[in-house]
């Protein structure tokens, strides 16, 4: 029996802004509870300490693991030499800004990504058109206004 298609679902994948660059957060507005009962601090610390972004030996590992899948599907007679569709199961950014979701797209669609300074990898050069990318909550989080028009 041969392998005719193939889906890729990535989950929580949690990119920060760049391979090495953590995830910043957005200036917090916090409760007036929290300001009546002088824990801003705590909150913020609580932020900081618990968004972190993507791990680096993930981001430069993803690529040749996909390969090797993909390698192993062409001896159960898959013909393609990538996915047919790939599934982005929430959490794409640790914190939703503009600079995450940009590497997040470049990784995804590019076959190298060279990011700022001279830390490169490679990347899954996925075509966009084979992305559906589907929010989770911290793509979400933080914004007065929930919606997520697009995320690639």
């Amino acid at each position: 029996m041969s392998i005719e298609s193939m889906i890729l679902v990535l989950s929580d994948l949690h990119f920060g802004r760049d391979l090495h660059l953590p995830p910043e957060l957005p200036p917090l507005r916090v409760t007036r509870l929290a300001k009546w009962l002088r824990r801003e601090s705590e909150v913020e610390r609580f932020f900081e300490r618990n968004c972190r972004g993507h791990s680096f030996a993930c981001v430069t590992v993803l690529p040749r693991y996909l390969k090797s899948l993909l390698r192993e599907a062409r001896t159960e007679g898959f013909q393609e030499d990538t996915f047919d569709f790939c599934v982005l199961l929430g959490d794409q950014a640790t914190v939703p800004d503009a600079e995450a979701y940009r590497f997040l797209r470049e990784y995804l669609t590019s076959k190298h990504y060279g990011g700022y300074g001279d830390v490169q990898c490679a990347g899954l050069g996925l075509s966009t058109d084979k992305i559906l990318a589907i929010p989770g909550n911290h793509d979400k989080l933080l914004r007065t206004n929930g919606d997520v028009k697009q995320l690639v």
